[in-house]
Order: structure tokens, then sequence, then C-alpha cells
């Protein structure tokens, strides 16, 4: 199986009459599906034609535009029918977008979404929504807080170094196997909770 770049995650879009999600359209681009058989075998440039051969005519317009990556707010509407067609009949000619538990498990958290008790559309959209709120917070500060005391320019933000990001990579790794073999000596985690795909 081939796979293309995982594009960022967003709400679906809907779902067809299939009961298949139609998930963030430009998500539909041939460079952001998975393949399997033969065309996994492919160019990029064959895929694609493949697939614009295979859709009915009046879609094909469409997948120009996600083919191209010309998918925008103004045109969205044009290759939706196309990405409905792909949910409906891509896995069964050989492509597909990833899917939810795929996503998950390569952002490491299949466990915890399965936790969440949602149904396959509901888990998407909660990938989609998802956000590192103390990350978000810290890039809101200092101009959110600027903004109320009326000034008028914001320093851009310093950004670490990326042997910087490193270190503090590696302490929090460090830290975190320890804190791992202290809950596990305790008894209060069990190692095949570390052992889970």
């Amino acid at each position: 199986m081939a796979t293309g770049n995982m594009a960022p995650m967003m709400r679906s879009r809907e779902v067809t009459a299939s009961g298949n999600i139609v998930v963030s359209t430009h998500q539909y681009a041939p460079a952001l599906l998975i393949y399997r058989g033969d065309m996994a075998a492919m160019s990029l440039a064959q895929i694609t034609f493949a697939i614009s051969n295979a859709m009915p005519e009046q879609l094909r317009e469409g997948w120009r535009l996600l083919a191209n990556s010309q998918i925008h707010a103004h045109n969205e509407r044009t290759a939706l029918p196309t990405a409905r067609w792909i949910a409906d009949n891509g896995q069964a000619l050989g492509f597909r977008t990833p899917s939810i538990s795929e996503r998950s498990r390569a952002f490491g958290i299949l466990e915890y979404i399965n936790r969440l008790q949602l149904n396959d559309r509901q888990k998407f959209d909660a990938q989609g929504n998802a956000f590192d709120k103390s990350a978000l917070t810290k890039r809101m500060y200092v101009p959110l807080l600027d903004w109320l005391e009326g000034v008028k320019e914001t320093p851009s933000p310093m950004f670490p170094e990326p042997l910087q990001v490193a270190t503090w990579y590696q302490e929090l790794r460090v830290f975190s196997i320890n804190d791992a073999h202290a809950e596990l000596s305790s008894g209060k985690l069990r190692e095949h909770d570390f052992l889970q795909p």
C-alpha cells in the first residue's frame, strides 16, 4: 500500500446516502489519497488520469480542481460531488482518504479517541477540532495583552532553535520514561498499557 501526505484534519463535510463520511474536500487531492493494488505502483500523473477516467464525466471538473490543488471557499461546491463519489466508490477502485483509525494511530491517539465512545463522524470531527490549548494560549497571550494595553505593534514571536527543541524533547522523554517506570513499580499502570499499537 502506498501512502500520500497527511493533510490537516478538518471537520467532515457530510455523510453520503451510503453512509460514508465526506472529509474536508481538499483531502481528496491525488497526493493525499492512499492507494492499493495496481494503483500503488503508478505515478501520480497516471493515478490522476486513471481516477478521472473511472468517474462520471460530470464530476471531472471537480477532480481537475482537486488534482491541481485549486480548492478554495468559492469553488469547493464544484468539487463536493466529486468528493462524495470518491467517498462512496474510491475504496472499491483502489483509492481512499486515510481512515479515522489510521489518522488516530499516526497522531498517537487511537486508544484515546476510541475511549470517547463517539460514532465515526464524531471521531473525525473531534480530530479536526483538536488543538493544544496551552500552545494556543501562549500564541494568543502576548498579542491579546498588548491589544488590551493599547500597544500598536506586537513583536514577532521568537521561535526556539532546533537544538533547543531537541533538548526539551529529550528532557521530556527521560522524565516520561522515569515517571512511567515509577507508575509501573507502584502498580498503578500495567506494562501492556504501553505496548498497545
